[in-house]
């Protein structure tokens, strides 16, 4: 961490995986690091996921129920 200017650093805590994120400040040398655990920083992406799923879900039982209604007459006319 200290060899570099900036980057991310994952370990181990007692509660978790923790991923931190660091930079060096180029006015006062300082280093200012944000250590959040992995589970509270992926949270917002899982409930995305899932809201992505569903809809794609929705969509795909619409596609095939369209395409059923549409076909239907062209082979039982």
């Amino acid at each position: 961490m200290l060899q570099q200017n900036q980057g991310m650093v994952t370990y181990a805590d007692s509660g978790g995986t923790i991923q931190m994120y660091y930079e060096k400040l180029p006015d006062t040398g300082w280093t200012v690091g944000l250590a959040m655990p992995e589970q509270e920083l992926y949270a917002p992406l899982k409930g995305l996921l899932r809201s992505i799923l569903l809809v794609s879900c929705a969509g795909l039982i619409l596609t095939v129920a369209a395409v059923y209604l549409y076909v239907q007459p062209l082979y039982y006319p």
